[in-house]
């Protein structure tokens, strides 16, 4: 049985849910950072990467088989 490191803040790797969680929040995160930024190539880069994170959740909730609403 491999050594989990001890206090690690990084979900399960085997837990789909809490993984859809910690991406869905990276995503809300970096939205608000982005939307507190000025316009231009630095925001935009930033809302991209929101929009990445966001879309790896809700890949994951539908291949998990967790389709429909998140619930917060």
């Amino acid at each position: 049985m491999p050594a989990e490191p001890v206090g690690s803040s990084a979900p399960d790797q085997r837990d789909p849910s809490a993984l859809d969680t910690a991406l869905s929040l990276q995503a809300e995160s970096a939205l608000a950072k982005a939307g507190l930024m000025q316009p231009g190539g630095e925001r935009a880069a930033a809302v991209r990467k929101a929009k990445v994170l966001a879309n790896a959740a809700e890949i994951l909730r539908h291949f998990s088989g967790r389709i429909g609403l998140r619930t917060k």
